[in-house]
């Protein structure tokens, strides 16, 4: 859903629901991954790296054939910023 609000240029709105899905689920790879996106956004540079981080740190954790991917895009979305 954070995604979409980004998509749509709903930034606050991103932030807020990014930021909702890490507090429910503090381990998920893609709620810390959106929270980057939409902190990035917001211009809250800082806390979009450390959800990048702990986004990383979790896409690591899966297996070659499940996290590979993930991880070269993962990596990619700090030059972002």
């Amino acid at each position: 859903m954070a995604w979409g609000k980004l998509q749509a240029k709903q930034t606050l709105e991103a932030l807020a629901l990014a930021e909702e899905g890490v507090k429910l689920d503090p381990d998920n790879l893609f709620a810390q991954w959106a929270l980057g996106d939409a902190a990035g956004a917001a211009g809250k540079k800082d806390e979009a790296r450390a959800a990048y981080e702990a986004a990383l740190a979790d896409a690591k954790k899966l297996t070659v054939g499940q996290g590979g991917f993930i991880v070269d895009k993962i990596e990619a979305s700090p030059k972002k910023l």
